[in-house]
């Protein structure tokens, strides 16, 4: 049985690497790329069976990558993994149509100011990679 392909769009070399070794350990064959510019190339070249992308990167940001991949193969599943919150990600989600997002969120006071954060879990993104193994 063919392995399945999953390309990580992700700026920070450390982030893919432990994501590589997680989803290699769990049987996926990973293709990376440093930046969304390199990353649309290799979804174009690879066609990979499912995409993990940062949202904020230079020269070609996530969103670009997300709304790419999604116009190109509606049918490819796309994962946003990023640093983030929730709500300077959601209106930009809502335009795409709602991918997958796993981010951190704002406390917000009644007085509509900033009262702090909640991480969606310690380490998410490598938290995220890990629960593909189950």
């Amino acid at each position: 049985m063919a392995k399945h392909r999953i390309l990580i769009v992700e700026d920070s070399a450390t982030q893919a690497l432990r994501a590589q070794l997680i989803l290699e350990d769990s049987g996926y064959q990973v293709i990376q790329a440093e930046n969304g510019r390199s990353g649309l190339e290799i979804f174009h070249k690879e066609k990979p069976d499912l995409v993990l992308v940062d949202l904020r990167m230079p020269e070609v940001d996530g969103l670009d990558v997300l709304g790419k991949v999604t116009s190109l193969s509606p049918l490819t599943p796309i994962i946003v993994v990023s640093d983030t919150f929730t709500q300077f990600a959601g209106p930009l989600m809502q335009k795409l149509g709602w991918p997958t997002l796993l981010c951190n969120e704002l406390s917000v006071a009644p007085d509509g100011s900033v009262s702090g954060y909640r991480l969606r879990q310690q380490n998410g993104k490598r938290m995220a990679v890990v629960a593909f193994k189950s």
